[in-house]
């Protein structure tokens, strides 16, 4: 009679002990999230600190204030990578992206696959929030007709969250542009959609064919957009790719190169 007694004060108490225990497993789970996320925020600005030269007082070359008079009104200068610095690092790291409207600042990896660098930092070590990257069927120069650069976003507003705010003409119109810095050289790109499609749509198209089918291509793209941006001048295509809250809807931004 006692044993049953126990038992039923038992089978009283364990819901409660199993309620602890999911709280603490929630509060456990909610710290290493933090933890992720702000690992992942002092990765970048130890990067973005140590990998980018602050601006001097030299005195600049005539050749220098020229290149700077042939940019478009209110684009800034692109920022100078310490590519020495860069490359021994990560040989993987390919480019560096500068968005001026949203304050995005981040080196650029390509790995073999799309796998690795989704959930691995600059120093291929693990990390939830991953890295940006260029898709692994593209070439690393940006000279495929549409480069696709994927990055996470983050609940803290990291990596590409803030890529949904380009659908305000307001945010879009403080810099119409973004850069893509390489060891090669300074490649800028002017905002021209921007917009939502389905994963696997034809915005992650990479191999075309020919020109035609390109420009084709090209033109539906910038239908889709929610803003009118698009001048009809042709180019090469760089896009931009975060997850949504729907897991089956991605947010794209796409920018064409300024020759």
């Amino acid at each position: 009679m006692k044993n049953k007694k126990i038992s039923r004060i038992a089978a009283a108490v364990c819901p409660g002990i199993v309620g602890v225990g999911l709280i603490v497993c929630g509060v456990y789970q909610g710290i290493s999230v933090h933890e992720e996320y702000k690992k992942g925020r002092d990765e970048y600005i130890y990067a973005q600190v140590h990998f980018i030269e602050s601006d001097t007082e030299e005195t600049e070359t005539a050749e220098v204030i020229e290149e700077k008079k042939a940019l478009p009104e209110g684009v800034p200068e692109p920022p100078e990578v310490k590519w020495t610095e860069v490359k021994a690092v990560n040989q993987n790291i390919i480019a560096w992206l500068q968005i001026p409207a949203l304050d995005i600042s981040y080196p650029v990896l390509q790995g073999g696959d799309n796998q690795f660098y989704l959930h691995h930092d600059m120093y291929r070590q693990e990390l939830f929030a991953g890295s940006i990257f260029l898709d692994a069927a593209n070439d690393p120069d940006f000279q495929n007709y549409n480069s696709i650069i994927y990055g996470h976003n983050m609940r803290d507003g990291s990596m590409f969250a803030k890529l949904k705010d380009l659908q305000n003409e307001q945010t879009l119109q403080k810099c119409p542009y973004f850069w893509l810095i390489t060891p090669e050289e300074n490649l800028l790109y002017q905002i021209c959609a921007v917009y939502s499609t389905q994963m696997g749509s034809e915005t992650y198209t990479i191999q075309f064919g020919d020109a035609e089918k390109y420009k084709a291509w090209m033109r539906k793209m910038q239908g889709q957009s929610t803003l009118d941006v698009w001048d009809g001048q042709t180019g090469k295509i760089v896009t931009l790719s975060t997850c949504t809250g729907d897991k089956a809807v991605r947010q794209v931004v796409q920018g064409i190169q300024i020759e």
